[in-house]
């Protein structure tokens, strides 16, 4: 007598805005890397999500024609301003979301506790503090490759190293 959804893997295509989204938690299989290349190769921005709420976040970002790269930058930039400048803590965030972008600005919204905050970036500063790094990232996009906070933070890693 229990609710519970089920996962199911799903592969979301937008032949307009030229981008294929994986629903999985698993990677690709290498099998299939010849599809991921026939995609590439005509243009299409490929990843993966493992959450359906991953997914509606990456359909929403490229629908808008944002790299999701500096979608993540504006979201883990907006928490580091939350942690400063707000005297947050990390532990009371319970979620960090791509809002939208309209007129070359974007917003990011941070949850925690019982509230929220939303912060408007300006593309062209993220695009701007995306440059130095440009170098220190590969994405393999033939294989539906994962871009979330992760990556960016592995980014700022290796910049360190």
């Amino acid at each position: 007598h229990t609710d519970f959804m089920v996962q199911q893997k799903m592969l979301y295509t937008d032949s307009r805005n030229r981008f294929v989204i994986l629903l999985s938690d698993e990677p690709m299989p290498e099998s299939q890397r010849p599809l991921g290349e026939a995609l590439v190769k005509q243009g299409y921005t490929l990843r993966r999500v493992d959450t359906i709420a991953g997914l509606v976040e990456k359909i929403s970002i490229f629908e808008d024609g944002v790299s999701d790269i500096l979608a993540e930058l504006g979201k883990y930039d907006s928490f580091i301003e939350y942690l400063d400048n707000h005297q947050g803590k990390a532990e009371s965030v319970t979620s960090i979301e791509y809002q939208k972008t309209e007129n070359d600005v974007m917003k990011i919204n941070i949850r925690f506790d019982d509230r929220g905050m939303s912060f408007h970036i300006p593309v062209a500063m993220l695009e701007e503090e995306l440059k130095p790094q440009e170098g220190l990232y590969h994405i393999d996009e033939a294989s539906f490759p994962v871009v979330d906070s992760d990556t960016i933070i592995g980014m700022f890693l290796k910049e360190g190293a």
